[in-house]
């Protein structure tokens, strides 16, 4: 589940017109801010700090955390609650928890496989294993 959103869609906070990450592209690098030919500002469907998480998707991760058999958290600090408590959730109800981040995290010693580095370093090392 991408609970924060995804940077492969976007939508003008005006008018509501959807917009995907092709179209985003030139506009991202020709604009400091992005606006619809509306002229409304064009968000990243992506949940910024201070923004509420959306509930139908907080609640459905919970729910698949719950029922998981395996967890793997990529590339967070497993700080930010309520999201740092799915890999718990995870591990109360039996599903092995593997972490892959560049930095320690307040989980590591709760996970069954815990890696460290750059994610593209780890799969090149896990494809060679």
């Amino acid at each position: 589940m991408e609970i924060h959103g995804s940077i492969e869609h976007a939508h003008c906070l005006k008018c509501h017109r959807e917009y995907n990450i092709g179209q985003m592209r030139e506009t991202l690098f020709s604009q400091e801010v992005p606006h619809c030919k509306c002229g409304g500002v064009i968000k990243p469907d992506i949940v910024f700090f201070g923004e509420m998480l959306p509930q139908r998707d907080i609640s459905a991760s919970f729910e698949y955390a719950a029922e998981c058999e395996l967890f793997i958290a990529i590339g967070t600090s497993l700080l930010v609650y309520p999201a740092a408590s799915l890999p718990l959730i995870a591990k109360e109800n039996g599903a092995k928890l593997v972490i892959i981040n560049r930095e320690p995290t307040p989980l590591d010693s709760q996970a069954d496989e815990v890696f460290r580095g750059e994610i593209k370093d780890i799969m090149k090392a896990l494809d060679d294993a």
